[in-house]
């Protein structure tokens, strides 16, 4: 039973949004025909990628006594997809898209409504503690929409609107800048390269003078100093506290691209510099599991999954890496989730001392069959200090992608 549109648009909802687009689709103010709901309830278990849905199963869930009709069906699939669509607007407005309010406002002409749907975004952008790249960007936005489309009656001139989207145009472009840096750096770090010092002069200039007053800025420049400059534990865990401390004032995204950049400094030391690093490895780990900031889309990484597994392992978070395992494993590219998961579960069990277990695991990988084949279990290369091909004792772990 093959429906390419609308697996994609399922394939769509992120992990923690199937509970609130189930309660979408059970709301009778959004959904009025009750086997859309059955079909969605039906089709969850194929997450992400729908490739053994049984049509027969389907008709006796959904429709029982309804004989196959793919007109039929093609039609209900359409429409399950119309309301997953319409579930997905729903959120931006929920979620406060700001375009999307404004579009609106304007559609209906309402000059006064879309003024003050601007300046209460502009208050409430302004009131945080913390300006991250999102905030910046709305405020931009606001400020560029009141500059070219002079709404707000009894306004003298658009000066003040010009000198705001300047200022943040600014600190966007630092921004923008320092991560860029921080990109460089880490990939100087990861192949051994030298960075380029004409890049680190041109971020100095504007964000040293910015730093004080924008904590984010701060916490970038120092970010690229630790690549840059020094990579030492102290640097480290300096650079740590600051971003723990403001992480409940970041954006997703901010969040995400200093966690794995943290990563992979928390790397470099683990595997250079004091072992102890993997318990900071592994609690940097978890930080990013509880916000969800690991996934690539609906999909969780097999790298990102075997480094955990291994840190967990490591730390001796045995049962915590069993679940993690036992959840996460649903959410592998299909491809790779058995061979994965298998590696793994061996990585654990080889940990605890169960050797034999772990060599009896069962592994679709034609490699890791390969390495029980002359003696060595997967997990043997895949916890650190068990590589015995690397020069320095410790496998090194690789990283999500930023």
């Amino acid at each position: 039973m093959t429906n390419p549109k609308l697996y994609r648009t399922l394939s769509r909802i992120a992990p923690r949004e199937w509970l609130q687009a189930e309660q979408f689709l059970a709301s009778p103010y959004f959904n009025r025909q009750s086997d859309l709901l059955q079909l969605f309830r039906f089709l969850k278990p194929f997450y992400p990628e729908f490739r053994q849905a049984p049509e027969a199963e389907l008709y006796a869930a959904v429709w029982p006594g309804q004989a196959p009709d793919r007109k039929f069906l093609n039609g209900r699939f359409s429409a399950l997809g119309r309301l997953i669509d319409d579930f997905f607007y729903y959120r931006r407005c929920a979620a406060g898209d700001l375009r999307l309010r404004l579009a609106a406002d304007r559609e209906r002409g309402q000059t006064s409504s879309f003024v003050r749907s601007c300046e209460r975004e502009i208050a409430q952008r302004q009131a945080q503690p913390l300006l991250d790249a999102e905030s910046c960007g709305q405020l931009k936005f606001c400020y560029q929409q009141l500059y070219e489309h002079p709404e707000r009656s009894g306004r003298e001139s658009g000066r003040e609107e010009v000198d705001r989207l300047l200022h943040y145009l600014d600190f966007e472009y630092v921004l923008v800048k320092l991560r860029y840096a921080c990109d460089l750096y880490a990939r100087s770090l990861t192949y051994e390269e030298q960075p380029r010092l004409a890049l680190w002069e041109a971020v100095l200039e504007h964000a040293e003078a910015l730093a004080p007053d924008h904590p984010l800025v701060e916490l970038y420049l120092r970010l690229s100093r630790l690549f840059m400059e020094k990579r030492t534990p102290e640097a480290y865990l300096q650079v740590e506290a600051l971003f723990y401390r403001l992480a409940p004032d970041l954006g997703g995204e901010d969040q995400r691209f200093v966690l794995i950049k943290l990563c992979s400094v928390c790397n470099y030391l683990l595997n250079y510099v004091d072992r102890s690093f993997a318990q900071k490895l592994f609690e940097l780990f978890r930080f990013g599991l509880e916000r969800d900031l690991l996934m690539e889309g609906p999909l969780f990484p097999d790298t990102t999954f075997l480094n955990i597994c291994i840190v967990g392992a490591h730390c001796g978070a045995y049962d915590w890496t069993n679940r993690f395992i036992e959840r996460y494993e649903k959410l592998l590219p299909p491809r790779l989730a058995g061979a994965a998961a298998g590696l793994g579960r061996a990585t654990l069990l080889f940990k605890q001392g169960h050797y034999e277990q772990a060599r009896l695991v069962p592994d679709p990988d034609p490699l890791a069959a390969r390495a029980r084949a002359v003696g060595r279990t997967p997990a043997a290369s895949s916890v650190p200090g068990n590589h015995t091909g690397d020069r320095r004792g410790v496998h090194s772990l690789s990283l999500p992608r930023t």
